[in-house]
């Protein structure tokens, strides 16, 4: 929009939050916004460490061995080789569960769609993470990525990610977004 147009807003990149929205831009009948996400405020699903991964799938409930069966067949899912892990899935395994004969990738996940059809994916789509120990909740898939090198960002993550890479629970994680906002409330 040309500098005239007393439509345009600025976006306020002033705050250190996990994502930055503008104010509604009218067009015609509508509006529209723009939105910029940090995404190293969200977990990668093959580049985070497995335990901060751990922490964070038992903190949605996920007993201990259902992450460790998990890793194992996306894993298997993605190596090369037609090997099973332990509590993995290679194609042979598929095959003898399923009619439509699915065959593991054996390649890196490139689409985040692409979880649905390894074993386990399932469950592990339909979890639901708390966002503070008050209640409220939203889908794992918000909260992850494929992009970056899989470190998170304390400084824009969600206090239950910040709570998966410290191995603190929720609440001691929600005390350090409180800390992060200052006294004014704005991060």
């Amino acid at each position: 929009a040309p500098p005239s147009d007393p439509n345009r807003k600025p976006l306020d990149f002033s705050h250190l939050i996990g994502h930055w929205r503008s104010q509604p831009i009218s067009l015609g009948e509508g509006s529209y916004w723009i939105e910029v996400r940090d995404e190293q405020s969200r977990i990668h699903w093959r580049r985070t460490p497995p335990a901060v991964w751990k922490n964070l799938l038992e903190n949605c409930g996920l007993p201990s061995e259902r992450v460790t069966a998990w890793f194992d067949a996306l894993t298997d899912w993605e190596d090369a080789d037609d090997a099973s892990s332990l509590n993995g899935a290679e194609t042979s395994d598929y095959q003898a569960l399923e009619q439509n004969r699915r065959r593991a990738k054996n390649a890196p996940i490139s689409d985040l769609g692409e979880l649905y059809w390894v074993m386990g994916g399932e469950e592990i789509l339909a979890l639901r993470v708390s966002m503070s120990s008050q209640g409220g909740s939203v889908p794992l898939s918000d909260l992850t990525t494929l992009h970056g090198d899989g470190k998170i960002n304390l400084n824009t993550a969600p206090a239950p990610l910040i709570a998966a890479a410290l191995n603190v629970d929720l609440e001691d994680a929600e005390q350090m977004l409180r800390s992060r906002r200052g006294p004014d409330g704005v991060e």
